[in-house]
């Protein structure tokens, strides 16, 4: 038999040698570890086997005694499983991300024995699912937003008719119920912007440097929008709710249609033959 014996404590490997004699007659006996204090009962010799090395002497693993010791649970994998499901959240899925390695960690200690392994496992990989969701979405949500709000050149077209509707009746109710006598006079009356009278449609641009004295003289010569509001009031028996206040010139959106206001203020997008013909009950040419 070898002259001597060590037992390898099962949690830290701290050897503690003792005789062969001795290792015979402690077999089973519970011994507490010089270094991490922890009980552990002696091997049975038929468990020792010689160390690798080649040297004199016998290794035995000491056992892990449970009713010392007994199994513990592993709440950092139950933690990280739950919070991984509130995908919602990111500080969730990044705790989910800690606490799953903190309890892998965990379940190969030997007092815990791989409990809730499987739970840590899953929760960190939720964990990772949540984040790289809210990266992308992070990443996403400015397209997402522009999409959102592109409006289509119809509708961009028929709010400035809107707002040039607006604009006649807050004229009209300045000047005694008479609307302007031009797009022109209304957009300096009411400190409207040159590129309202501009349709979407258009390829016309508002000139960089002009200035606010010629933003008059440049509307009327360049406005996309026709106006039918010259010498008339807001009064029923003058603007009827079926009249035409205003239109966009029927060539700019390539037969498609044109966008119309109408005397009760709303606008209505109409084909051509629908606009000319209303054009015609009230005398009036077309403009391309």
């Amino acid at each position: 038999m070898p002259e001597a014996t060590t037992i390898l404590c099962p949690y830290c490997e701290q050897e503690h040698p003792m005789t062969p004699e001795e290792g015979q007659q402690r077999a089973g006996d519970l011994i507490q570890c010089s270094k991490c204090q922890r009980m552990f009962r002696i091997g049975p010799l038929d468990a020792m086997a010689p160390p690798a090395d080649g040297t004199c002497g016998v290794l035995s693993y000491g056992l892990a005694d449970s009713a010392y010791f007994p199994q513990q649970s592993n709440g950092m994998a139950v933690a990280s499983l739950v919070l991984g499901l509130i995908l919602c959240f990111p500080p969730c899925s990044l705790l989910a991300i800690i606490f799953g390695g903190v309890g892998i960690a965990r379940a190969n200690q030997p007092y815990v024995g791989g409990r809730g392994k499987g739970l840590a496992v899953a929760g960190l990989v939720l964990g990772i699912v949540g984040i790289l969701g809210w990266v992308l979405f992070v990443i996403t949500l400015p397209t997402i937003q522009s999409s959102s709000y592109t409006v289509s050149p119809r509708t961009a077209s028929g709010n400035n008719l809107r707002q040039i509707g607006l604009a006649m009746q807050a004229y009209a109710n300045e000047l005694g119920g008479k609307y302007p006598p031009d797009l022109g006079t209304l957009a300096t009356r009411e400190q409207l912007i040159a590129q309202l009278f501009i349709s979407p449609f258009s390829s016309t641009t508002v000139p960089r440097k002009l200035q606010t004295s010629q933003e008059a003289a440049w509307i009327n010569a360049n406005s996309d929008y026709v106006y039918l509001g010259a010498g008339k009031d807001s009064s029923e028996s003058s603007t009827p709710a079926n009249s035409v206040l205003a239109y966009e010139k029927l060539g700019i959106n390539k037969g498609a249609g044109t966008n119309v206001l109408f005397g009760d203020n709303h606008v209505a997008w109409m084909t051509l033959p629908e606009i000319k013909k209303i054009l015609a009950q009230q005398g009036v040419t077309p403009r391309q």
